[in-house]
């Protein structure tokens, strides 16, 4: 096996080591904290999934800018492209379920102690740095999530988190009767779900932009900054 580390520091100035260690023709690629790169030089780098619990795509491959402390201490920005997804609406009647175009999205999260701290949602348009509202329900206009139905425990790679919001069940919590912000058509939400319904992609004429947030400034921001 053949075994090599290189030192870095994240964004804010957390040293870790990038860890590839190779065997029969197959790498593995770790981020390591300072204490679990000692642990691992220390003992048989066999055992060296005693030391480390996360795969190597952790991060995802959209990350547009990651933040590293430790895998129970980070934050990341990434996007999830733009795609027909099942949404589940609960109605007075019960949930209707609605497969509809979504539009580029990208996510932030924090994590602190191994609990999310801040998560943020936002809507793109293709070749903007602009963010934009997230048309649908259970994202404020100021982009925070809100958990209600989602579950997004025990995170084993940061898309784990995009995972359990588009599987959470939608109301209409942060959105109101007709949007009120959230996209530019005067729909109640059902009115918005049954015409996206019928179409292949978002329009991007319904986003709303978030004043003053851009991709730029939510991937600069360090992770103790809650105004993104």
């Amino acid at each position: 096996m053949n075994f090599s580390a290189t030192g870095c520091t994240d964004l804010t100035g957390h040293p870790y080591f990038r860890v590839v260690m190779e065997n029969n023709g197959k790498s593995i690629i770790r981020n390591l904290t300072v204490s679990q790169f000692i642990k691992v030089i220390g003992g048989s780098v066999e055992d060296e999934r005693e030391y480390v619990r996360l795969k190597d795509d952790f991060f995802p491959k959209s990350a547009k800018a990651t933040w590293f402390s430790d895998y129970q201490n980070f934050s990341c920005v990434w996007e999830v492209p733009a795609k027909v997804r099942l949404l589940i609406l609960k109605t007075s009647l019960g949930e209707k379920h609605f497969h509809v175009p979504f539009p580029k999205l990208v996510f932030r999260i924090t994590v602190k102690n191994g609990v999310i701290t801040s998560k943020s949602c936002y809507a793109m348009k293709k070749g903007s740095d602009k963010l934009f509202n997230y048309p649908f329900a259970n994202v404020s206009k100021d982009g925070s999530i809100c958990m209600g139905n989602i579950s997004a425990r025990d995170i084993k790679k940061v898309s784990d988190f995009s995972d359990a919001f588009f599987s959470g069940v939608t109301n209409n919590d942060y959105y109101g009767d007709v949007g009120n912000g959230k996209v530019s058509v005067k729909f109640s939400q059902e009115q918005l779900l049954e015409k996206l319904s019928q179409q292949k992609t978002f329009p991007d004429s319904f986003l709303v932009e978030a004043e003053g947030r851009t991709l730029k400034r939510l991937c600069d921001q360090a992770p103790d900054k809650r105004n993104y």
